[in-house]
């Protein structure tokens, strides 16, 4: 595979965190967001090339969908982003390391007055728990996925056999584990794309519970325009 191209392709790193055990599919992206809680962004036309974009996805249980994709702002000390990979599987694609407190939002407004952003958590408080976990939006078991993205806003890969691979399923991440890291080395076969920088390889997903946490991110309070392309080749995405 490829370096990564964020100006040709977009990847998206796809979290469904309501522990519902569903995978986040492509097919999601075209069709109501289903199983999609939250996503990291790279590339695309949005400008998220030396930092990721992060994304929150709300299913509206009054009208069964939802909204446009959220773009949230976060500080800089709760995400590290490195296109230098070392010791891992490949030496091509990205790294995320997140603070997994980032993900404690209440659910954003989509009418009516602008819901107050939530206090910022205590620093040196840990994630899980999760303060609004009760919405059931956010359970301590999360389903992950890699998606990329073309300049036609057509999804041409994914950790599954193709884009339209519903089949696949990765191991669920359960964030109040032990140290816990798993590498997932996509089997090769003739339906990824013919761009090696549009191939996803890989994942491998490290987690440390009890981490400290920095500030909570504050929710944009209007939708932000649903990004024109997105996933990662072989992305290195440990949470904690």
């Amino acid at each position: 595979m490829g370096p990564i191209d964020p100006s040709n392709y977009t990847y998206l790193i796809v979290f469904n965190t309501t522990g519902d055990g569903n995978e986040p599919y492509a097919l999601g992206y075209n069709s109501n967001y289903t199983d999609w809680s939250y996503a990291f962004q790279v590339g695309g036309n949005t400008g998220y090339v030396s930092q990721p974009g992060f994304i929150q996805y709300y299913q509206d249980p009054s009208t069964g969908s939802v909204a446009r994709p959220y773009y949230i702002q976060y500080t800089p000390n709760q995400l590290t982003f490195d296109t230098t990979l070392a010791g891992g599987l490949t030496t091509s694609g990205f790294e995320i390391r997140f603070d997994r407190c980032m993900f404690d939002l209440p659910p954003p407004a989509y009418s009516g007055p602008a819901t107050p952003a939530p206090s910022p958590r205590p620093v040196g408080s840990t994630c899980p728990p999760f303060t609004f976990g009760a919405t059931g939006r956010l359970t301590n078991t999360w389903m992950i996925n890699l998606f990329t993205i073309d300049r036609t806003n057509t999804v041409v890969d994914s950790l599954g056999q193709g884009p339209s691979d519903t089949s696949f399923k990765l191991t669920p991440l359960n964030t109040t584990a032990t140290i816990n890291d798993f590498q997932y080395i996509k089997p090769v076969t003739n339906a990824g794309p013919s761009s090696s920088s549009a191939q996803i390889y890989a994942v491998e997903i490290f987690n440390t519970p009890g981490m400290s946490s920095s500030a909570t991110p504050t929710p944009s309070l209007s939708p932000s325009p649903v990004p024109s392309a997105s996933a990662s080749p072989a992305a290195t995405t440990p949470p904690g």
